[in-house]
């Protein structure tokens, strides 16, 4: 029985271990450079807030069509007097009923006696208004016709398209973000993968070393040079692995990945570099999305000088109303108010007839500001031809410098392995091997600063394609 629970509490122990193992390997995850731009087009703060803009123009396109639709208004309205206004009345009343008196000394322009009601100035104060009063109404109206309206809903519908465009041009950005950290991450680790296998191979040969000096073929001093040389290559090693971890998470900044998981690059220059790239491929501008996005611009000016010239058009709209008219002096008393209906149907045209040259001016600067992205859109033709040729240029100076290194490196660890076995031999010294590992780890360290020069230019000429 006691062994059975040592046998259990064993098998226990190593399945925790594992699924501890088993959950650190899970949680370090290892991305490519196509997975790391997947990742940060779809979590970047960047991108989401250029995305939330196309919902915004949608909206704008509902608010530019709902402005021409049936529109309906109600309205209330309440007024009470507390003093209710009143106006002269001539007296008609009191001549018929009290006869008339001449006033001596008041004559009229003529020449003749003004005559005046008697006991009367000839007016009396009357009031037409009630105290209280309710107006209640509905009034429709529609757009007939507006020549700026149809102008303005294509304009909300081609801005819908320039923020799609904005949104294409933030993805570029992100992606060249991520390239331009991912690419040296990817540099650092393989430098970490060279000083490894540097350092495997120093490690065996400073081990047979020390066995040939403990035997009294060799001195300390060759044993000496050794763990010196080995020790230099696990400092070099320790920077480098801290230059890893600032690059790395530089990448997560960009990427929007959490600051506090660890991250892995997964692909290698190698694998990188096999990817084809044709020098002879002509420039489509239409292939990049800062051309296309100046594109909508120019459209959207273009409705902009329509839109103004459509100002000079009438504005026509139809309107009817319906309205209840609740007047009295005392509402809550029975035959207190009355109300009082009224409708009215009707249709209206506007039309500007001087306004100081204000829409001449508008469609003057609306036109300039075509003349400017022309210009613009120039520039930017010039400088993606630019980019395109210094890329290609680029990629041919790469290939051959790697190609160099290749033949350099092929050289230094023949010198290398010479060396080895001359001193094994005991017809070389350990200077001689440390001066030739110094000579192929600086040749390793030329030829991947060659292959990721020869990447970088690859991905310049794609970005100067617009792929």
């Amino acid at each position: 029985m006691y062994m059975r629970r040592v046998f259990l509490l064993k098998n226990f122990i190593v399945a925790s271990v594992c699924m501890v193992l088993t959950g650190k390997v899970k949680a370090q995850e290892r991305m490519t450079l196509d997975a790391a731009v997947q990742y940060a087009l779809a979590h970047t703060n960047s991108i989401k807030i250029a995305q939330s803009g196309i919902t915004d123009a949608d909206l704008q396109v509902k608010e530019r069509l709902a402005g021409g639709l049936p529109q309906v208004n109600a309205e209330v309205g309440y007024q009470f007097f507390a003093i209710t206004p009143k106006t002269l009345i001539p007296d008609f009343i009191s001549p018929a009923v009290y006869g008339v008196l001449v006033r001596e000394g008041v004559k009229d322009r003529t020449g003749n006696a003004i005559a005046f009601p008697a006991g009367s100035g000839g007016f009396f104060e009357g009031s037409f208004v009630q105290r209280n009063s309710l107006t209640m109404g509905v009034t429709a109206s529609q757009l007939v016709y507006s020549g700026s309206y149809n102008v303005a809903v294509k304009a909300a519908k081609t801005y819908r398209k320039f923020v799609e465009a904005q949104v294409a041009v933030k993805q570029t950005e992100v992606r060249n973000q991520v390239l331009d950290v991912y690419m040296p991450a990817l540099l650092v680790t393989e430098g970490m993968k060279t000083l490894d296998n540097n350092i495997t191979n120093l490690e065996k040969l400073l081990k047979e070393s020390s066995a040939i000096q403990k035997a009294g073929f060799s001195e300390q001093l060759d044993v000496d040079r050794l763990e010196l040389s080995l020790a230099n290559l696990r400092v070099e090693r320790e920077n480098l692995d801290r230059q890893k971890q600032l690059i790395v998470n530089g990448l997560k900044m960009v990427i929007q990945y959490p600051l506090d998981k660890p991250l892995e690059v997964a692909d290698d220059v190698n694998t990188l570099l096999k990817s084809e790239v044709d020098l002879n491929e002509q420039v489509d501008y239409n292939n990049h999305s800062n051309y296309k996005l100046l594109g909508m611009a120019y459209a959207m000016n273009e409705l902009n000088v329509e839109v103004n010239q459509a100002a000079y058009l009438p504005t026509v709209a139809a309107y009817a109303s319906l309205q209840e008219n609740l007047t009295g002096n005392n509402f809550f008393k029975k035959d207190g108010a009355n109300f009082l209906p009224s409708s009215v149907i009707g249709i209206k045209a506007t039309y500007n007839i001087w306004d100081n040259r204000e829409k001449r001016y508008k469609i003057q600067r609306a036109q300039l500001a075509l003349e400017q992205l022309k210009l613009q859109k120039e520039d930017l033709e010039r400088a993606i031809q630019l980019q395109n040729l210094n890329a290609r240029i680029q990629i041919q100076t790469a290939q051959k410098r790697v190609a160099s290194q290749q033949k350099n490196i092929a050289l230094a660890e023949r010198i290398y392995k010479t060396t080895q076995t001359k001193y094994k031999e005991g017809l070389g010294s350990s200077l001689e091997i440390v001066v030739a590992e110094q000579q192929l780890y600086q040749s390793q360290q030329n030829l991947r600063q060659a292959q990721y020069d020869l990447l970088v230019a690859q991905k310049s000429l794609q970005k100067a394609l617009g792929k």
